[in-house]
């Protein structure tokens, strides 16, 4: 009788080690993305994500020139594929506000953008006299080799109905309201050139 129990126990435990060994075979092999997940987890882990920043406009309680474009620089170049399918811009409601801006505008070193006012199509105001605006970016905003933004951005500002129409002095801080931009054309010597990811060159 106990030689039938020992014999019953190896055979369980037998076939639960291959089970197991089995298991994780196929899940080693057959697994591609879990694996690529894991080392892109270790690499991650392992780097310095970049840190991004909306550098205008600000948010006041008086709002600025309903013109006035979006600034967002990285401390590391960003891949603009992935930016671009990682931002939203919405009211306080949540409708989508992405009609009444331009394409993004990147600098030649992928650190800066701009997300020009569209000026055929700028925000309605209707009777209020301001309006708040978000902008939104998501952690699938990524370097090119996979680094994703330290933090997400949920950046509120404010406008009001008044409209710029000073032209800025562009320099390398960026702090400067960027409206310009919806109008520029490849050929004016604006600081702007037909490059991929439509770059800005300051």
């Amino acid at each position: 009788m106990k030689h039938r129990i020992k014999v019953f126990i190896k055979t369980v435990l037998l076939c639960t080690t291959a089970f197991l060994f089995f298991s994780c075979e196929n899940f080693l092999d057959g697994s591609e993305e879990a694996k690529n997940q894991i080392q892109r987890k270790i690499y991650i882990n392992n780097h310095e994500c970049p840190v991004a920043t909306v550098e205008e406009p600000a948010y006041s309680d008086a709002g600025v020139e309903k013109n006035t474009s979006i600034v967002i620089s990285f401390t590391l170049p960003i891949n603009p594929d992935t930016f671009k399918d990682s931002y939203q811009i919405v009211d306080a409601a949540g409708k989508s506000l992405m009609e009444n801006f331009m394409e993004p505008q990147w600098a030649t070193d992928y650190k800066n953008v701009i997300i020009a006012a569209n000026e055929q199509n700028l925000i309605d105001l209707g009777s209020e006299k301001t309006k708040d605006i978000y902008f939104k970016l998501s952690k699938d905003c990524e370097t090119d080799d996979k680094l994703p933004i330290k933090q997400a951005i949920n950046h509120k500002y404010r406008i009001n109905n008044s409209y710029d129409n000073v032209p800025p002095v562009i320099d390398s801080s960026l702090r400067c309201s960027l409206q310009w931009c919806s109008s520029l054309k490849a050929d004016q010597p604006t600081g702007i050139r037909p490059l991929d990811h439509k770059r800005v060159a300051w």
